[in-house]
């Protein structure tokens, strides 16, 4: 998470131990909360949220939870990329691309649309 360990000390980890137990978990409601208020106090007033597949993880629930209680301070989209790894980093890249031509968030949520269901 690069708060508690770096990533060099996890890879370093996972190669001197195969037997690790290696778990994730989602963000916790309050946590989110604190960050999207740091982004309100930053002057933003919408965050688009791309989360891993809602299948395999609770972090898009998550910030749903947190769009309804902050719906009167920013304005939250949150975006099931229903993927993992590599490929949500992919969507990240696209989402940012096209935002920062001036895109909508129609367009984006349609392109991200697009790309996922040709996702292979």
């Amino acid at each position: 998470d690069g708060e508690t360990i770096t990533a060099e000390e996890f890879y370093n980890i996972l190669n001197e131990n195969s037997n690790v137990d290696v778990k994730t978990s989602q963000p916790s409601i309050g946590e989110l909360i604190c960050y999207f208020r740091n982004l309100v106090k930053q002057g933003y007033k919408k965050a688009f949220v791309l989360t891993i597949s809602q299948k395999l993880s609770g972090s898009y629930n998550v910030v749903c939870q947190a769009q309804k209680q902050l719906k009167d301070e920013i304005e939250i989209i949150p975006y099931n990329t229903n993927t993992v790894c590599f490929s949500e980093g992919y969507f990240a890249l696209e989402a940012e691309r096209l935002f920062s031509k001036g895109a909508s968030v129609e367009k984006v949520i349609k392109h991200l649309d697009f790309l996922k269901e040709n996702n292979t």
